[in-house]
């Protein structure tokens, strides 16, 4: 149990301000929020199940420590992308 507050603590603070959480402000400022929410939900839900079920398949063929580095080499060039005006 204390690994599920752990994830929601960690999700909460690295999602503020992110740009989903900026589109889901826009969107709730033109569509119903309630709407908004179950779809942002939904969305975000999709992703992350993605994102374990990679991860779990990965895992069994890697290393953990290798799957960070990877994970932290791509996160440093969309970075770079997103500065360089490319994403």
């Amino acid at each position: 149990m204390k690994e599920i507050f752990y994830i929601i603590g960690l999700y909460f603070v690295m999602e503020l301000g992110d740009k989903t959480m900026l589109s889901s402000l826009a969107l709730a400022a033109k569509y119903n929020p309630w709407i908004v929410f179950v779809g942002a939900l939904i969305g975000l839900g999709l992703v992350n199940g993605l994102s374990v079920a990679a991860g779990q398949t990965l895992s069994q063929h890697l290393s953990e420590d290798i799957i960070q580095k990877v994970s932290g080499v791509i996160f440093i060039l969309a970075g770079i992308l997103i500065l360089m005006g490319k994403l």
